[in-house]
């Protein structure tokens, strides 16, 4: 039997069912927050064209972020695929097995031509990717709740509920993923901003008797009503309204946040007409209402039937890093977004710029030209400071020291004259800063010169060596 019904017996077979998935994946800290796997997008020999949303949307952009460098491809969290006994938290037997028409599955999706294909191809091509990016959903609340904050980019198909799917939805992933959290993360308190351009009227139904959720039950059906045609202004206004008013009322253990792109001016189906820099600041808002309340945050991507969609999306979410809304960290000399860079120069001195998008190798030829973009940089970018000059000028929230060896005595390419302790004392005054600015740092070992490398390795290595056993107790842990 399903769970769909409010029964004791039913609570405690849907709880069953939550304890013995295997949707809440052990991810470890080397990933980042995000989710997402290849097998999101749906290709369906040219008929998913039928429908206007770009089913290749996800993996676009995934794509795009990792042009930026924002992301690395073994950084991303790829999820499980939701199970018979997954779904069935939420949804019916009937509703599942209902599903194993491919007339049923053409309504929902909405595009006729799939009604006249084998169910086993529809199962394969079209609801497969829809499982993929529920368990996507479902492992993201749980990566939130751990790090504050996680991105499925997928999800937040709106408007399916527990007996019925509608609008490309298929399965309730929203009603899945807060179910799976009541259960497996202790919370009872959970706030769904959605701001699709269409009524989430799938959860809202999945969720209008619940028991636990007394304060909700009030204010489930309180609508934003906006106007076809409404601009950015007026949406942003009205959104800000919102917040408040959501802030002043309930405070919730985590936000569910349904990021649609339908909103976008010239969308067919949304019929607003917001800018794309009107989603960027729309989704900064949130992620802001969400930080100042100290609230963990699960954003999905939900609706957009534009090609522009993608873009949109992917560049809202590289501001989002650059505002420090998410701590998107890519620990590679190449790929150091919006941090401080600290090289050092044979004379000690230090050159102090601030690394903005797109990323390009600190050492390559139109770095100069690259840097010289920002604001700040262009100050200093050629300018050689002292580091209490440095301090006094700039604090940022990443050092990333390129700690050279060439300025040893007898290094033929550096031909500077330090000692092995000189470098050592040199590392421990770089440390010590960034100790007392509280900033976390990245050391780089860079170049080891030399023409006769054997002769120079043991002297290269030795300072190294020193400075591990010196700092064995560290002056800063990351």
């Amino acid at each position: 039997m399903g769970t769909a019904s409010g029964s004791p017996a039913a609570e405690a077979l849907r709880r069953d069912r939550i304890l013995s998935s295997r949707l809440y994946l052990h991810v470890p800290s080397s990933k980042d927050p995000v989710v997402y796997s290849p097998a999101y997008d749906i290709e369906f020999n040219g008929m998913e064209k039928q429908h206007p949303f770009d089913s290749s949307k996800w993996g676009r952009v995934c794509g795009f972020l990792l042009e930026a460098g924002l992301l690395q491809s073994d950084r991303i969290v790829e999820p499980l695929e939701a199970s018979e006994d997954d779904l069935l938290v939420v949804h019916s037997e009937s509703y599942l097995n209902s599903l194993k028409s491919s007339d049923k599955v053409a309504r929902i999706v909405e595009v006729p031509a799939v009604a006249m294909l084998p169910n086993s191809l529809v199962q394969q091509k079209l609801l497969y990717p829809f499982r993929k990016q529920v368990g996507g959903s479902v492992l993201s609340a749980k990566l939130a709740v751990e790090r504050g904050w996680a991105i499925n980019i997928g999800g937040g198909f709106h408007h399916c509920s527990a007996e019925e799917g509608g609008g490309f939805c298929a399965y309730a992933d929203i009603s899945l993923c807060i179910h799976f959290a009541f259960v497996r993360l202790n919370i009872s308190r959970v706030m769904i901003i959605d701001l699709d351009a269409h009524q989430g009227n799938g959860h809202e139904k999945a969720f209008s008797t619940d028991r636990r959720d007394h304060v909700a039950k009030q204010y489930i059906d309180q609508k934003v009503e906006l106007d076809s045609g409404t601009k950015t202004e007026d949406y942003l206004e009205n959104l800000d309204r919102a917040l408040m008013v959501a802030k002043s009322r309930f405070h919730p253990q985590l936000i569910v946040y349904n990021a649609g792109t339908d909103i976008l001016d010239g969308d067919s189906l949304g019929r607003l007409k917001v800018s794309p820099e009107g989603v960027a600041i729309r989704d900064e808002k949130v992620f802001r209402f969400a930080k100042d309340l100290s609230v963990p945050l699960l954003m999905l991507t939900s609706g957009g039937y534009m090609k522009s969609s993608a873009r949109v999306i992917a560049d809202s979410i590289i501001n989002l890093s650059k505002k420090s809304l998410i701590d998107l960290v890519n620990f590679t000399a190449n790929n150091v977004v919006k941090e401080l860079s600290l090289r050092f120069s044979p004379s000690s001195l230090a050159e102090i710029c601030k690394v903005i998008d797109p990323p390009t190798p600190l050492g390559s030829p139109d770095s100069l030209t690259f840097r010289k973009k920002d604001h700040v940089a262009k100050q200093y970018i050629d300018q050689k400071v002292e580091l209490d000059v440095a301090e006094s000028r700039f604090h940022p929230q990443l050092i990333v020291y390129n700690a050279g060896t060439d300025i040893l005595d007898g290094d033929p390419l550096g031909r500077l004259k330090d000692s092995p302790e000189g470098v050592a004392i040199r590392d421990e005054h770089v440390f010590r800063f960034a100790k007392d600015l509280n900033v976390p740092l990245l050391m780089l070992t860079s170049e080891l010169y030399g023409v006769k490398r054997s002769s120079y390795s043991r002297l290269d290595y030795q300072p190294i060596e020193e400075k591990l056993d010196r700092f064995r107790y560290p002056l800063y842990r990351t």
